[in-house]
């Protein structure tokens, strides 16, 4: 029987600790989320190879100085290949952010999820997240830049100083503003104006926890990846190649495990900005009330 969950304000240790709880009761639910994603993205890097590698041959120059006479068929195919990558990658990691929300939002109300559902989920909103993605990525960078450029026009030195100083505060306010993005676009199906809107709303009064909670995560992913990259070279081999190896591995896991607890922080942190801000615990409570009478 669905049970609606108990909340109630939390606070950013709270958070992360429901978080690895979570993490803990279904682990390979979000593991296997988290690596599919890498999976599908190496698969198409691989395809991508292939098609490419009869241009990149044929352009190839072992001469001392290849770029005298480059191939511009060469250059074009490359810039092909970086641009379809790049492509690519924001697809699938946009796809594997809102499946491990989904994942989370149903773990956390008491539901089940499988492996498919989450990721057809993660699909369907995967174009949502990127135009919005895209959109905050341009208002975080480019009104910053739009103030020094501005200050830098009055060619005193004083102005452009308390300019970069504005437009860092800009830069860290904004991206405390709309952090919850993705996750508004998954879980509400907001578009991607509205979905900018709802998280800066979500966020007003909350945006040094925000902050906080950004400042744990960097802390831990680092503690996360100094230790696979400890174990994975632990045999302290002296082969540069297997070394290579050993640490791109250890990165690629690193990077699996740790996506559920980053998206998984963010789907928490939407609902506790619900439950401070709308009485989304009052509305479960009733809803849950309702369903047993």
């Amino acid at each position: 029987m669905e049970q609606a969950p108990v909340l109630r304000p939390l606070g950013v240790g709270d958070i992360v600790d429901r978080v690895f709880g979570l993490y803990r009761g279904r682990p390979l639910l979000f593991l296997v989320i988290s690596a599919i994603p890498y999976l599908v993205l190496a698969i198409a890097v691989a395809l991508l190879g292939v098609a490419f590698a009869g241009t990149f041959a044929a352009g190839f120059d072992p001469s001392p100085a290849p770029f005298e006479a480059l191939d511009p068929a060469l250059v074009v195919s490359a810039v092909v290949f970086v641009l379809a990558f790049v492509g690519l990658a924001i697809v699938v990691f946009s796809v594997q952010s809102a499946a491990l929300v989904h994942a989370t939002a149903e773990r956390y109300h008491g539901r089940e999820t499988t492996v498919g559902r989450s990721l057809a989920v993660g699909l369907r909103a995967s174009p949502r997240l990127i135009v919005a993605g895209l959109l905050a990525f341009l208002g975080v960078f480019l009104v910053p830049t739009a103030i020094v450029i501005a200050a830098a026009l009055s060619r005193q030195a004083a102005v452009l100083v308390l300019a970069g100083l504005v437009a860092v505060i800009a830069f860290v306010y904004l991206i405390a503003s709309w952090m919850l993005v993705p996750v508004v676009a998954t879980l509400e199906g907001a578009g991607p104006v509205r979905s900018l809107g709802r998280s800066w709303s979500l966020s007003d009064r909350s945006r040094w926890r925000v902050l906080g909670l950004l400042a744990l995560l960097i802390v831990l992913q680092g503690v996360i990846g100094i230790v696979f990259a400890f174990v994975f070279l632990a045999s302290f081999t002296a082969d540069p190649l297997v070394r290579t190896i050993l640490q791109q591995a250890a990165n690629l896991i690193a990077s699996v495990v740790w996506a559920p607890v980053q998206w998984g922080t963010f789907t928490l942190l939407y609902y506790d900005a619900r439950v401070r801000r709308e009485a989304y615990d009052l509305s479960l409570a009733a809803e849950a009330l309702t369903r047993g009478t």
